[in-house]
């Protein structure tokens, strides 16, 4: 039996004793048999107090294993436990609510609990523990504590009210809960959405976010000031494609969009749409299915590069090629034409040269003629002379000359 246990056992034994002063007795007005029936119950109303005061024995035992156990529960939970007065003063704190706090136990108690919360946040504290008493509320706040040594952290505080017999508030138990990883990782997340936003801000791609209703949920700059839009957000929520759009475009995309949904696949398409001022627009979108954590489809993604100048000069030189193959079509039907002439052409000196070569041959032929003729008119002449000289001896012989 423990040290404790023995002492409760005396102080029992003494209260015992001191009843049984008041409520003596007298056995010698008793007789034998009551004497004999006195002893036994005596003897056994003691056997039964020895198996209760086994019996309590034990439960004390497990209730001081009980106590022992939650108290290690409450000492070493990964929180802050602690009570505080309706003035905000430490009553109780386990040993993780002082060891955030950078202080021993029992120099936290009777300590004001907004000692160790940064000045900047007193008023916000203030606030709420007055809200906590005054409403009776469960609620929770987000404060920067302040350790013994300067050092800050994020925490947050929960409070629950407890009443006295008479339901007033008496006292307000707390959890305190480190979050700076939390606060650390909320402001890199923070921090990477502005990066992210400023990114699709201003990039020249503009990026929409369409739910599975198909409706627009987000679109970035760049598309606004395509489209001459003042002023998106009327538009969110609204069924997309834009109302604006021509009948080709809404048709197109919403075919698309629910080919995404059917399939999981990305899809891309080129068509053309009209801005607030109706002017065309060519824009060159991708149709991006994103999931969410669990792998389910979450929402689309459609980024839509502008290509209207792209468009305008393939038109462009569309329309210089149509230009230039018929200007090789006419060219080539002209140069048929006159390839037609010279072949003609070429015949026809063919035929003017043949003309020419008889012509020559012909000259050729009268020249020889002629000097054939030339050298018998030379040797006629000579003839002709010898005759006239003959003619001269012998004019005296005419007969002979007719002869």
């Amino acid at each position: 039996m423990s040290t404790q246990n023995k002492k409760n056992s005396s102080d029992l034994r003494k209260k015992a004793e001191k009843k049984l002063e008041l409520e003596t007795i007298d056995i010698k007005k008793l007789s034998d048999d009551e004497l004999r029936r006195l002893a036994y119950e005596f003897q056994v109303h003691q056997i039964e107090l020895d198996l209760q005061n086994d019996n309590l024995q034990q439960t004390q035992v497990e209730l001081e294993y009980s106590r022992d156990k939650y108290s290690s529960l409450y000492d070493f939970a990964p929180v802050g436990y602690f009570t505080i007065s309706d003035k905000g003063i430490f009553l109780e704190a386990n040993l993780t609510c002082a060891t955030m706090l950078g202080i021993e136990r029992c120099s936290l108690i009777n300590k004001p609990l907004s000692k160790f919360i940064k000045r900047e946040d007193n008023n916000k504290y203030y606030r709420y523990i007055l809200h906590v008493f005054e409403k009776h509320e469960h609620k929770t706040v987000e404060l920067v504590m302040v350790k013994k040594d300067g050092t800050e952290f994020y925490a947050q505080l929960e409070c629950v009210v407890t009443q006295d017999e008479d339901e007033n508030p008496k006292t307000c138990r707390a959890i305190l809960t480190d979050i700076t990883e939390r606060k650390q990782a909320e402001e890199r997340l923070r921090d990477s959405e502005r990066r992210s936003r400023a990114w699709l801000e201003n990039s020249p791609v503009c990026t929409k976010i369409v739910d599975l209703d198909f409706n627009l949920q987000y679109m970035s700059s760049a598309g606004v000031k395509d489209l001459h839009i003042d002023d998106i957000t009327p538009f969110y929520g609204k069924p997309y494609p834009l109302d604006f759009y021509p009948k080709s475009f809404q048709d197109t995309m919403s075919e698309n969009m629910r080919r995404v949904v059917e399939t999981g696949e990305i899809v891309t398409q080129e068509a053309p749409v009209v801005d607030k001022e109706g002017n065309e627009l060519w824009f060159h979108s991708t149709l991006i299915p994103v999931n969410n954590d669990e792998g389910q489809l979450d929402y689309l993604m459609v980024t839509s590069l502008d290509i209207t100048t792209r468009k305008k000069r393939e038109i462009e030189i569309r329309a210089i090629n149509e230009s230039l193959e018929q200007h090789v079509i006419d060219r080539t039907v002209e140069l048929t034409k006159i390839n037609e002439e010279l072949q003609n052409e070429i015949a026809e000196r063919k035929k003017i040269e043949e003309t020419l070569i008889q012509s020559e041959k012909l000259k050729s032929l009268g020249t020889i003629t002629a000097g054939i003729s030339h050298e018998f008119n030379n040797i006629l002449n000579i003839i002709s002379g010898n005759v006239q000289l003959l003619q001269m001896d012998y004019k005296d012989h005419s007969n002979l000359m007719d002869r």
